[in-house]
């Protein structure tokens, strides 16, 4: 297997490749994955962060991102619209909102996309106040 690993590696990270070619590439790794008896589970770690690599490199190559938004109630249509536009402008590609509603954050919100964060809610600014006061004493 070691060797259609090599040559999945090589063939995804080589842009001139034809699509075509590199969804050849990850067919034959992934089911040669599923033919090895008991791959999945005895190497369950491996597995999830291939895939997980895999889903980020595509993502990426499409020029699309998953954002998280969370918000202490649900957000209207106009709300959603608004946050899709300016993080499609901001990551200049497609994006997707995983919206999550948290009462816990008490007012605000809090998106992350990829490694990039906003954290604007009441809840974090409460635990910046509180560090700031103890920090004081």
């Amino acid at each position: 297997m070691a060797k259609k690993q090599k040559r999945f590696i090589s063939d995804i990270a080589n842009t001139t490749i034809q699509a075509a070619m590199q969804e050849q590439s990850v067919a034959e790794l992934l089911d040669e994955m599923r033919s090895t008896e008991d791959f999945t589970e005895a190497h369950p770690e491996a597995v999830r962060d291939f895939l997980d690599a895999l889903e980020k490199a595509a993502r990426e190559q499409a020029g699309h991102s998953v954002c998280r938004v969370t918000s202490a109630v649900a957000l209207t249509d106009e709300d959603l619209k608004r946050i899709h536009e300016a993080l499609a402008k901001k990551f200049d590609g497609t994006v997707s909102l995983d919206c999550t509603v948290d009462p816990n954050v008490i007012g605000g919100l809090a998106v992350a996309c990829g490694e990039w964060r906003y954290q604007n809610t009441v809840q974090d600014k409460l635990k910046q106040l509180t560090k700031h006061l103890v920090s004081t004493r």
